[in-house]
């Protein structure tokens, strides 16, 4: 059944505003906002497709895949200034483009939009997606899930006052998806292989690990003309005393992640000093 406003809805997010500054309705907002907005950014994208005289399409060299708070900023830096990439997250701006200037994309990221997103509009080719070399970095989820909870309350994406295991009630109550939209409410806690492991094409060429930044960067250099030196400007520091966490909330990272400790080979043990337990 389709959630939607109630009065007493109403009256909760009005008594919010009243204690939270700056507060954001997103922050109680219940599954069915997320999927509107998605909806929307859906038919917007579409309608500027089909009304366009030709249709958006890119055909990229050289493909970055950036997977939420797993090195991507950073890494997007190093090859913006070595290898000239663009950044590309809005498909409005995207359709605005004349086509020579789109022919000229050749080295690309779509920031958070998935490439099966862009495929399914026909901006990408499956063809393309094959030949292309793309890549991008994952991370232990355990360590993303922390290191996205401390982003967004840096960003007043979500309350300074919740707790790592309100951050993850959140993500249960909307169960963020990936998709043709850079952010929509919680979609960067989307699990990692709706970026990495796509339905429309066989798979990125390189899947590198956040934890061997210097291993993969030099992997990476092997393929790109870039020094395998990283400028870490958007990885969270995260406190050094531990997050705590309740085994719930452990529970519900090992099953909504089920997939990334899978296909990523991450261990289910937690890390070292992550996380101090809740009794």
């Amino acid at each position: 059944m389709t959630e939607r406003p109630t009065k007493l809805s109403r009256a909760v997010s009005n008594t919010w505003k009243k204690i939270v500054p700056n507060f954001n309705p997103r922050w109680v907002a219940p599954r069915w906002v997320a999927q509107s907005e998605m909806s929307d950014a859906l038919i917007r994208a579409r309608t500027l497709q089909v009304h366009r005289d030709t249709p958006v399409t890119v055909r990229p060299d050289v493909l970055f895949i950036h997977v939420p708070k797993a090195a991507g900023t950073s890494v997007f830096t190093l090859l913006s200034e070595h290898i000239g990439m663009t950044k590309h997250i809005r498909f409005a701006k995207l359709a605005g483009q004349p086509d020579d200037k789109l022919a000229q994309m050749k080295k690309v990221s779509f920031g958070h939009l998935t490439l099966d997103s862009l495929f399914e509009l026909g901006v990408l080719s499956n063809t393309q997606l094959e030949s292309a070399f793309s890549f991008g970095f994952v991370r232990n989820p355990y360590a993303r899930a922390v290191s996205l909870f401390a982003y967004l309350r840096r960003q007043r994406a979500i309350p300074n006052l919740w707790s790592f295991d309100s951050f993850l009630k959140a993500i249960a109550r909307e169960k963020p998806e990936a998709g043709l939209w850079n952010v929509i409410g919680l979609s960067q806690a989307a699990p990692m292989v709706q970026w990495m492991r796509p339905r429309t094409w066989h798979e990125p060429t390189l899947t590198l690990k956040f934890e061997d930044l210097e291993g993969s960067l030099r992997e990476l250099s092997a393929h790109l003309p870039i020094p395998p030196q990283l400028p870490h400007l958007n990885l969270s520091r995260r406190a050094p005393q531990p997050v705590a966490v309740s085994p719930s909330g452990l529970n519900f990272i090992r099953e909504f992640y089920e997939e990334d400790f899978a296909a990523f080979d991450y261990s289910l043990d937690l890390p070292e000093g992550l996380f101090a337990l809740k009794k």
